[in-house]
């Protein structure tokens, strides 16, 4: 039989009769982000929502012809094309353009008040519809979200009466319309007592939530969207210097995916809106509210991003949600989402870093205090389960748990694979996990750099604590693994860091990993400058030039594969296995910055954050898209991943940072 459970008493100092100042200075900023009218459902971009109240208005854009209806939208969808445009930081504005079936059409939506209480929301045809806007109706419906209980009525043909259990009841008006009248509609999914419609034969479709009806003649979208307030304070001085383009890009890769759930305590940044690990049955009519995800290293940067641009509140409250979904054995999961998350992996660790970068630029000390225990947890954690003897580097690893929820990966050779944040990358090809250990049999160069990075930045924030001790700690943690991937895992015939099995031979498939070795500081200057420039500035293996575009060719013109071009993997390409990463662009910049004094190495840093810059842009400016990951061919003119993921903006933040500093 199993061994009984041990249990251990609970300190009586662990318990409080009230909650410690920065859990209170927590609460009070989610509190005040999650309010208001926005959009807050994860799932569809066609879907307005103000909280606390749950009140939704969902968009139906119906064709009458063909008795279809566009009910859901978002920016990966196949049946309509979204194309994205200006996204306010304090959320007030935001407009997009949806193409389906013949139609062009323009949402904008504004909300105003004290707490963002009221809303306008305006349904705009572009063009001529196919030449025939009439065979177009809107439909705009009111409900509550995520099983929120009220009463809702339409009072006539232009007004509907929202009254959540408890609360005032809100009038929904349609302000601007077609005199045309409505022919039967027979829409699924939509009950004729919820909604108002108009015929899309006139300028326009407006809502408002206002009390007093703002008169249509009045309603100004344009000068809304002229005076958008894209940044704030000290970084509306930095966005000048990068230019409109690039801090519209970050902005909007931030405030297009900003989501909010009843299963978080506070706002949060998912990745996009395409993945969702939030189960619910399908025929569920609530499925859709729940769908969110947090990816470990993914949300972080989105933290990173958003507290660049200004974005304190929603930086902070992201970077709490993904920390804390910490499982019990004290690691930050690879997933996690309503509760379900991976007990067997977690995921890069730069969650350290980016704490030490939001309280350098913001100052609030209750932060470090809120998250600090969660990051060294998780920091102990790589310390006593990712060691590998007998050099005691680390290795990447899914440890053995028998409650692993279903997860077929977990204890195997790909669960460590998703461990490392590059699922399929050449570097782990092969079979060599120790199912009894849980880990994987590689000394890895680069987690090895990025957990003596985490010990570092950990010991800075142990200081602003005055936690001495848990400093030195961290300190002498940093300086071992430095010292060991120093002596161990410098390739000297290949003049680079490289990934080593226990017996001694290199695994020489080289990825940008390599570099943050630098970050480790574990390369002597001579190492850094001849890595830099036998492998960063070489057009045979990452491809990156000082003089771009010239010194490229036309299959590694972007520059920073996620395998070097000279590897069998590349020429074919594949997720981890060519295509081009924010993420990767940004330790390894986080890497070069390190060795400044080097001429070689800041040559190459310049260079990479102006080709990331531009492979941004491209983007950006072609199709409004911001890519998981990018094809590094010269024509490439779509995402080669996800078509809006937030990390995909680091890509132009190397170029932030060029300016501001680390």
């Amino acid at each position: 039989p199993a061994a009984a459970p041990t249990c251990e008493p609970i300190p009586a100092s662990r318990f409080a009769a009230a909650l410690a100042p920065e859990e209170v200075a927590r609460e009070e900023l989610q509190s005040r982000l999650a309010v208001g009218w926005g959009f807050w459902i994860h799932q569809s971009l066609f879907s307005l929502t103000a909280l606390p109240q749950s009140t939704t208005v969902d968009v139906f854009v119906c064709q009458l012809s063909s008795q279809k209806c566009l009910s859901q939208v978002a920016i990966h969808d196949s049946d309509s094309t979204v194309r994205v445009g200006d996204f306010a930081q304090d959320r007030s504005y935001a407009q997009f353009y949806v193409g389906w079936r013949g139609l062009n059409v323009s949402l904008s939506f504004n909300a105003h008040g004290a707490v963002l209480q009221d809303m306008d929301l305006r349904v705009e045809p572009v063009g001529n519809c196919s030449g025939n806007c009439s065979d177009y109706v809107v439909l705009l419906r009111g409900r509550f979200a995520w099983r929120g209980v009220g009463t809702v009525a339409a009072t006539s043909n232009t007004q509907l009466s929202v009254a959540p259990a408890g609360l005032s009841e809100q009038i929904i008006t349609m302000v601007e319309h077609s005199s045309t009248p409505l022919p039967p509609l027979d829409f699924a999914g939509v009950s004729a007592d919820s909604f108002v419609a108009s015929v899309l034969d006139t300028s326009a479709v407006t809502l408002t939530t206002s009390a007093h009806p703002i008169p249509a003649d009045m309603l100004v979208y344009a000068a809304r969207s002229a005076n958008i307030r894209l940044v704030v304070g000290a970084a509306a001085e930095r966005a000048r210097h990068l230019g409109d383009d690039i801090t519209a890009a970050m902005q909007a890769a931030v405030m297009w995916n900003l989501v909010a759930t009843p299963a978080e305590l506070g706002p949060l940044l998912p990745v996009s809106r395409e993945w969702n690990f939030a189960s619910l049955p399908a025929d569920d009519p609530f499925a859709g509210d729940w769908s969110y995800v947090i990816f470990d290293w993914d949300n972080i940067f989105a933290s990173y991003i958003a507290s660049a641009l200004g974005a304190r509140d929603i930086a902070y409250s992201n970077l709490i949600q993904v920390l804390r979904s910490k499982t019990y054995s004290g690691f930050v999961p690879n997933f996690a989402a309503g509760g379900a998350k991976s007990v067997d992996r977690t995921e890069p660790p730069v969650g350290s870093k980016v704490l030490l970068d939001l309280y350098k630029r913001h100052g609030d000390v209750w932060l470090v205090q809120l998250l600090f225990d969660d990051l060294l947890g998780w920091h102990n954690w790589f310390w006593t389960q990712r060691r590998l003897p007998p050099l005691n580097l680390i290795c990447l690893g899914s440890s053995v748990v028998p409650e692993h929820g279903g997860d077929s990966s977990a204890d195997t050779m790909q669960g460590a694979r998703y461990e490392s944040g590059l699922d399929d990358s050449p570097m782990y090809d092969g079979e060599f996990f120790d199912a009894a250990s849980g880990q994987m049999q590689l000394y890895d160069v680069g987690f090895s750099s990025m957990v003596a990075f985490d010990a570092e930045c950990l010991s800075e924030l142990a200081a602003v604590l005055n936690r001495a001790d848990a400093a030195k700690l961290l300190r002498e943690r940093a300086d071992s693994l430095r010292s060991l991937i120093s002596a161990n895992l410098w390739a000297e015939s290949l003049s680079v860091f490289a990934n080593r099995f226990p017996n001694g031979t290199f695994y020489p498939r080289i990825s940008p990993t390599s570099f943050y070795a630098l970050m480790a500081r574990a390369a002597s200057d001579e190492q850094a400058a001849r890595m830099v420039e036998t492998w960063l500035l070489n057009p045979s293996h990452f491809c990156v030039s000082r003089t771009w575009p010239n010194g490229t060719t036309s299959t590694c013109y972007w520059g920073l594969p996620s395998i070097e071009a000279s590897d069998p993997a590349f020429p074919p390409l594949g997720y981890w296995r060519g295509y081009v990463w924010g993420p990767m662009a940004q330790l390894t910049y986080w890497s070069l910055v390190r060795y400044a004094h080097v001429p070689q190495v800041t040559a190459g840093r310049h260079a990479l954050a102006r080709q990331m810059k531009e492979m941004g842009l491209n983007m950006w400016h072609r199709r409004r898209h911001i890519c998981e990951n990018f094809s590094p061919h010269a024509d490439a003119d779509e995402c080669t991943g996800t078509q809006f993921y937030h990390w995909g903006a680091l890509t132009m933040l190397l170029s932030h940072l060029e300016i501001v500093g680390v």
